[in-house]
């Protein structure tokens, strides 16, 4: 009888184990966003991203979130790409009243309290966000 629940014991915490060490690590940004004119921001954030590694090397596949700002309160838990191979971000879209308000970059650190917007946003993306065309500009 204690072998039995002790093997059981055993093999459940292997199992736990192994389902903790093979999903990443997450971040929390978690922020409230204002529109200009002093309002609360109330639609959605689309978060895209390329697929890479974590730094704890969990494989990250290309894909897409949405979630939903309500008065403002945004809540997202991101793995981090700061430390991730190949070089990562985030692209995210801004959508309220039916259409892209805005867009941003973010490049989310590893972290164990939450971080807000300003902390992950970045003014220079590692990819380029227009499409098509060479890189010379206009002729």
């Amino acid at each position: 009888m204690f072998a039995r629940n002790f093997i059981r014991t055993g093999a459940a915490c292997v199992l736990l184990s192994t389902v903790a060490w093979g999903q990443p690590t997450l971040t929390t940004i978690s922020d409230t966003l204002f529109k200009a004119d002093g309002t609360r921001f109330n639609g959605l954030a689309q978060f895209t991203w390329l697929s890479f590694n974590a730094a704890n090397g969990t494989s990250i596949a290309q894909q897409a979130t949405t979630v939903r700002i309500i008065d403002g309160n945004l809540f997202v838990q991101l793995t981090p790409t700061t430390t991730a191979t190949p070089l990562a971000e985030y692209a995210v879209l801004y959508n309220s009243d039916g259409k892209i308000q805005f867009s941003e970059t973010w490049n989310v650190p590893p972290s164990n309290t939450p971080l807000r917007v300003r902390d992950v946003r970045t003014t220079s993306p590692l990819f380029s966000t227009t499409t098509g065309g060479t890189s010379g500009g206009a002729g």
